[in-house]
């Protein structure tokens, strides 16, 4: 589900599948225990939107980047690891890093006060502009790179 175009585990897109799993599980985890639905707040539905629009954006940046000529080192197909979402061209990636912590940080967060309350939590302010920081730092250094 997270292999990008070129078989590497994608960061952006183990993004999306963690808020998708991690919003689909609690909202079936509580229509089980209350048989309510839960109420997504705009904090959830933010850190989802930061999600997909980092990754379209990453594949834009990718395609902007062969339509317009510039040469990108295109490796060969290989299997996904865990050390993708880290590593760009196999050396650590400090911006994935970065990006990868702060959004573990959200989810355990989330996680926590969906499994205790049954309820999606309203979010700090402060951490969902950490997030969409982190998401942009690493569009930044994916559009530079």
């Amino acid at each position: 589900f997270v292999s990008g175009k070129h078989g590497g585990a994608s960061l952006s897109l183990a993004q999306v599948l963690l808020w998708t799993v991690l919003v689909f599980s609690a909202s079936f985890y509580v229509l089980v225990v209350s048989g309510k639905l839960l109420d997504l707040t705009n904090e959830v539905l933010m850190l989802v939107g930061i999600a997909g629009g980092s990754s379209v954006l990453a594949k834009i940046t990718a395609s902007a980047k062969g339509a317009k000529g510039v040469k990108t080192v295109v490796p060969a197909p290989k299997d996904p690891k865990w050390l993708d979402l880290f590593q760009t061209e196999g050396r650590p990636d400090l911006t994935k890093v970065q990006m990868a912590l702060f959004t573990t940080l959200a989810a355990i967060f989330v996680t926590a006060r969906i499994y205790g309350t049954l309820e999606f939590p309203e979010l700090p302010a402060g951490l969902l502009t950490l997030i969409g920081i982190s998401n942009g730092v690493y569009l930044g250094a994916k559009a530079t790179s």
